[in-house]
């Protein structure tokens, strides 16, 4: 490998550590704490991360939680569905 090529792969490697540890620090100041037993409303797996809490509950009075990405996206379809069906 020339000098060049280990300075670019190093820089690289320097930005994909970089990002990472940005991402870590997101997820630690805007992961929401959740009780241990909550679970995801749309597909009812455990919360580990990505997940985001609704400022709405459900019929039991439980905060919703969802996975961030096809969970959030699926509830969101679902509740659209929804409120279309009962405007007619």
């Amino acid at each position: 490998m020339t000098v060049t090529l280990t300075i670019a792969a190093e820089k690289a490697d320097n930005i994909v550590f970089a990002v990472e540890a940005g991402m870590e620090r997101l997820r630690k100041k805007f992961l929401p704490e959740r009780p241990p037993e909550a679970c995801c409303h749309a597909c009812g797996g455990l919360l580990y991360r990505d997940y985001v809490r609704l400022r709405q509950i459900d019929a039991e009075g439980q905060p919703i939680w969802l996975h961030i990405g096809s969970c959030l996206t699926q509830f969101a379809s679902s509740r659209r569905r929804a409120a279309e069906a009962r405007i007619g």
